[in-house]
């Protein structure tokens, strides 16, 4: 629809009638009581056009709201089965994924269950390859100390390396299986739920306020409204009731009317 408000009637009527009070008031200045008479005749002549051009608007728009309403109450009406059938798959879509979450979840505790204990089996194993090693090789350096003391050199001397080797084989085993023991993880488990391109989940963070009185500062928005409301009732002695947070004054405004 094309509407041209300017070529209203009552707004042309009343435009070239202010296009001359425009020109009168370009550069305005107040320098006597005639002056400032004639001014605030001026203000009620602007808050009369002002009024034409409002009940223009609202006469001009009033069908059109009316019948912008009713498209808006009829499409919400058509739309209504559809989104509540898309609520319903949504919800249902939402539980599978949440149970394939739960069967994921699962399985993951499994997985490190299982992997915890092969880490610590492998970890036995190393463990108990070194304690086996270090006794053996406690026993021949006994055996090489008692050798020498009886003045069998070469059998002290052989007694003596082979305790060093069998340490030596006793620490490689150890470090292997430890070796092993860390590499070993748990498989990521991943959720079974199928892929379809154009529908899946994403993250939608919310809140609910559980103690008001436990959020920080910084998030606590003053009510304005209230505010003003005793400000405009009590004047300055809202002070004490605001708080030292809000300056009052009185910010002096002038008011006109058409008669």
């Amino acid at each position: 629809m094309d509407i041209n408000f300017s070529a209203d009637p009552a707004v042309a009527s009343i435009s070239l009638q202010h296009a001359q009070l425009a020109a009168r008031t370009a550069n305005l200045k107040i320098i006597s009581a005639e002056a400032f008479t004639e001014a605030a005749e001026w203000l009620k002549t602007i808050k009369s056009n002002l009024k034409q051009i409002e009940d223009a608007r609202v006469r001009i728009t009033q069908p059109l709201n009316e019948s912008l309403r009713e498209i808006n109450s009829q499409a919400r009406l058509a739309a209504a089965p559809y989104l509540d059938t898309e609520g319903q798959i949504k919800r249902a879509i939402l539980s599978y994924n949440q149970g394939q979450e739960r069967i994921r979840l699962e399985a993951q505790r499994r997985a490190d269950a299982a992997a915890a204990a092969e880490r610590k089996r492998l970890q036995d194993i190393a463990d108990t390859a070194r304690r086996k090693a270090d006794a053996e090789a406690a026993e021949r350096r006994k055996a090489a100390e008692a050798a020498a003391a009886a003045g069998r050199a070469e059998e002290a001397t052989k007694l003596a390396a082979q305790a060093a080797r069998i340490e030596e084989k006793g620490q490689a085993k150890q470090e292997q299986f430890e070796s092993r023991a860390q590499s070993t993880v748990a498989p990521v488990v991943q959720t079974q739920a199928p892929k379809v391109t154009g529908v899946g989940e994403r993250d939608n963070w919310t809140f609910h306020i559980t103690d008001a009185n436990k959020i920080n500062v910084a998030f606590l928005m003053p009510d304005t409204v209230k505010i003003g409301k005793i400000v405009k009732s009590l004047k300055l002695e809202a002070q004490s009731l605001v708080g030292a947070g809000v300056e009052i004054y009185n910010d002096k405004l002038i008011a006109s009317r058409t008669s």
